[in-house]
């Protein structure tokens, strides 16, 4: 007996083999920020991280109460009002004074009259005293040499971009002393007219960055402008040292008993006319006493005359 084996072909699929791929190709595969595009991206966003990290360091410093002392005093130094104005507030002062300069016109005219001797400066150190005040001390080069000084400087309570804190220098007014003689004009301080009583020693607030000073002209006085720098001056005598016309020496002299003298014309003291007796009486106004001079003026005229020039 036979059987018939039927042999039949399997319908299975035959498995295939799995396509063949190079270590190049399944090392991009596997590692994408290999590829091109993603070594662009990840170098800009590194780019970004460092230009953020450094443009947050700069603000930070720039809105703190060393940065608010560095803007001020490059501010004044270039006699730029405006910036200056809007990076300090104005302690109130507590002294009487005759009148009071402080306000915005007034920086922008004593800056642009003349500008605080400030050939460069750098903050020093900072001291917080705690979270919204600091007292902020720093050295400026002058012409007359290396100076310290220290700014209060406190929040004013605003942020920039939402979240740096924006502090102001706290500045006290200066205390000009001014002592004008009977008679006198007035003065103007920056160009602004003050009105002084006369024969008395007056005080006016002004702000501390330099001031020019004028002593107003009258038939007997003449005319004098002074340079005041109150930069970092709480209180400043302004040196004025009044003197007279030729009209003023005559008036002096008929006052004084001097008959025989006259004053040159239009200052010009070397043809000054005089005689013995009024020369004497002179000395005598000038060294004894009771005298019409006052006691300060005596002391004056006597310093002057044991400081002559050598070339007189």
């Amino acid at each position: 007996m036979s059987t018939d084996v039927e042999t039949k072909e399997s319908t299975s699929p035959e498995p295939t083999s799995a396509p063949h791929m190079s270590a190049e190709s399944v090392s991009a595969v596997a590692a994408p920020w290999r590829r091109r595009r993603y070594q662009l991206a990840a170098g800009l966003a590194a780019i970004a991280l460092i230009a953020g990290f450094v443009a947050n360091n700069f603000l930070a410093r720039q809105y703190s109460p060393g940065g608010a002392v560095s803007q001020y005093l490059s501010a004044i130094q270039k006699g730029d009002a405006a910036s200056a104005w809007s990076l300090f507030e104005v302690a109130a002062s507590t002294a009487n004074v005759e009148a009071t300069l402080v306000d915005r016109a007034s920086l922008q005219a004593a800056l642009g009259a003349a500008k605080p001797d400030i050939k460069s400066f750098a903050v020093t150190q900072t001291a917080t005293a705690h979270a919204s005040t600091a007292a902020v001390q720093f050295s400026y080069e002058t012409a007359r040499g290396t100076k310290q000084g220290t700014f209060a400087v406190q929040r004013s309570g605003a942020t920039s971009f939402g979240i740096y804190p924006v502090w102001h220098l706290v500045l006290t007014p200066t205390l000009l002393r001014i002592a004008l003689p009977s008679g006198s004009a007035g003065v103007t301080i920056d160009g602004k007219a003050i009105a002084l009583p006369d024969g008395a020693k007056s005080t006016v607030a002004v702000l501390p960055v330099a001031h020019t000073v004028r002593f107003n002209s009258t038939k007997i006085l003449v005319a004098q402008t002074l340079g005041v720098d109150a930069f970092a001056a709480t209180e400043l005598a302004v040196p004025y040292q009044p003197k007279l016309t030729s009209a003023g020496v005559d008036a002096a002299n008929k006052e004084f008993g001097l008959h025989d003298t006259t004053a040159g014309y239009g200052q010009k003291w070397g043809i000054t006319t005089t005689s013995p007796n009024d020369q004497l009486r002179l000395l005598r106004l000038i060294f004894t006493t009771p005298s019409k001079l006052s006691d300060a003026s005596r002391d004056y005229i006597q310093t002057l005359m044991r400081h002559v020039a050598s070339e007189q």
